[in-house]
C-alpha cells in the first residue's frame, strides 16, 4: 500500500491556484504516476538523504481544463508521495522548475523541500499534520 500525503504548506500553494484545480486533481495525478510511472515530459530530478530519510524528487506535469501545471513531488522510501511545489507552466517557477534554474527558483524549491520534510517528520497519529490518501498498486 502506498500513500499520498498532502501537507498544509502545499495546501496554501493550492489555495492560490484554486480557480484552476483542486487537491483531488493533484491526488488523482499522483495516483496515475504511481500506477504507470513517468510519461513524456516528466523526469526524475535528484535523490537526497535528509535525517535518515531517502527522498527522491520527481517533476510531473498536470493539465486540468486546458491549463498546464508543473509540480515536484518527493518520494520517500518508495512508499510515501508528498507534493512539494506547484506552479502554472507559464508561471514564475513553472517555466523552469528544476534545481539548476535561476537562484530565486532554486531557493523557493529548497525551502519547499525543507518545509515538506519538517511536516513529514512532525506528523504523528496524535497530532496529524498531513492528510493521507491510500493508493492501490496495479
Amino acid at each position: 500500500m502506498k500513500y499520498i500525503l498532502i501537507s498544509q504548506s502545499f495546501r496554501r500553494q493550492l489555495k492560490v491556484l484554486r480557480r484552476y484545480l483542486t487537491e483531488q486533481d493533484v491526488v488523482d495525478d499522483i495516483a496515475r504516476f504511481i500506477r504507470r510511472g513517468l510519461t513524456k515530459g516528466e523526469t526524475f530530478l535528484e535523490a537526497y538523504t535528509i535525517s535518515q530519510i531517502h527522498l527522491e524528487i520527481v517533476k510531473l506535469r498536470l493539465s486540468v481544463y486546458r491549463v498546464d501545471f508543473r509540480y515536484l513531488i518527493g518520494v520517500i522510501e518508495q512508499r510515501d508521495y508528498l507534493p512539494i511545489i506547484i506552479d502554472l507552466k507559464k508561471g514564475r517557477y513553472g517555466q523552469n522548475l528544476s534545481l539548476n534554474a535561476d537562484r530565486q527558483t532554486v531557493v523557493a524549491i529548497e525551502s519547499a523541500i525543507i518545509r515538506m520534510v519538517e511536516d513529514y517528520l512532525e506528523h504523528t497519529e496524535a497530532s496529524p499534520t498531513l492528510t493521507a490518501y491510500s493508493v492501490e498498486e496495479s
